[in-house]
């Protein structure tokens, strides 16, 4: 296989699912998904981490995809050592080939057991075959597992890139220093329970693990890979398991979720949100948020910052989270 996005966008079994290089074993598992694993001979020493690295789960967001398969593609040319265990998941190729960010039900709503509470289809699907992939990848316990499902957001923000993290405290530098190196700007503390991928995998396989949010959600060919530079040559280091230097950690912001706006009903509408705020907008105290019916939402402290709003999920769904300022000893 010598490019893994174009095999994807074909939608066609590869000639060949599996092979080797003198880096690297890789076997093409099912579509979009590639298990690599580094050769004994390699030199490396000591206990190898698992790396889960996803993109791709809402198939319109295409510059992760593009920064994953590119280093995909070095790693089977041979161009790159691998020192990790490490699954490329392409989440939801039928979308991705759409152009769509889901055919169905968001795929990212339905991990955790979550597909169970929708109609069988093409992403319920999927989720169910993802878990079971997963699930066998990280059946080691003895080993460091971390887990980068990498995003970009539907609206602008003023933070272009940040992380939401399914746990409360991190149990790794390597996992805290590796976000950090990605030149993430902010991290959301977000440990409520719920079906996306990052949470799944923390809560059912005790993974470390961030959904990473970066830039907004552009065509295929018409992202600036400029703007994640930090974050492609973070990721080049978790696959080649070098350290992380010291110009590449940076200050970064800390939030954790004050609660999160469940759409309870069709009657859901934001009030002091405008069609255009970007994500981490800023409300005062007292402030209107949203109503459902007889249900409102208002800033209970004295700031708060609204992301991924969204008023036209479905009901039961999040239509958003507002979050408070946290402190970064709080993560570990």
């Amino acid at each position: 296989m010598k490019d893994f996005l174009q095999t994807t966008l074909q939608g066609q079994t590869p000639e060949a699912t599996s092979g080797d290089n003198a880096n690297l074993i890789w076997r093409w598992l099912t579509d979009g998904v590639l298990l690599l694993e580094p050769k004994i001979a390699s030199g490396i020493t000591g206990e190898i981490k698992s790396v889960l690295m996803s993109a791709g789960v809402h198939g319109n967001e295409t510059a992760p995809i593009e920064i994953l398969s590119r280093h995909v593609n070095r790693l089977l040319a041979g161009e790159m050592p691998l020192a990790v265990r490490l699954l490329v998941v392409l989440g939801n190729p039928k979308a991705i080939r759409a152009g769509v960010r889901y055919q169905t039900i968001d795929l990212n709503r339905l991990f955790n057991g979550h597909h169970r509470d929708y109609p069988v289809c093409d992403e319920t699907t999927r989720a169910v075959e993802l878990e079971n992939i997963v699930e066998d990848f990280f059946a080691d316990v003895g080993q460091e597992r971390f887990h980068f499902d990498l995003h970009t957001a539907i609206r602008e923000s003023f933070h272009i890139r940040f992380g939401l993290l399914p746990q409360k405290r991190l149990a790794s530098d390597d996992f805290l220093q590796g976000l950090i190196g990605m030149g993430l700007e902010a991290l959301v503390i977000n440990p409520i329970p719920g079906g996306t991928f990052s949470y799944y995998t923390h809560a059912v396989m005790q993974v470390q693990s961030c959904t990473l949010e970066l830039g907004k959600a552009r065509p295929f060919g018409e992202n600036d890979l400029t703007q994640f530079a930090a974050a492609d040559k973070a990721l080049g280091c978790f696959i080649r398991g070098e350290t992380f230097s010291a110009d590449m950690l940076a200050p970064i912001k800390v939030y954790q979720v004050a609660r999160e706006l469940k759409k309870l009903s069709d009657d859901f509408h934001f009030i002091d949100v405008s069609d255009d705020a970007k994500n981490f907008t800023s409300f005062a105290q007292g402030a209107l948020i949203a109503q459902d019916g007889d249900v409102t939402y208002r800033v209970e402290r004295a700031n708060e910052w609204l992301i991924f709003p969204n008023a036209g999920v479905k009901s039961g769904l999040r239509a958003g989270l507002m979050l408070a300022e946290a402190d970064l000893d709080a993560l570990m």
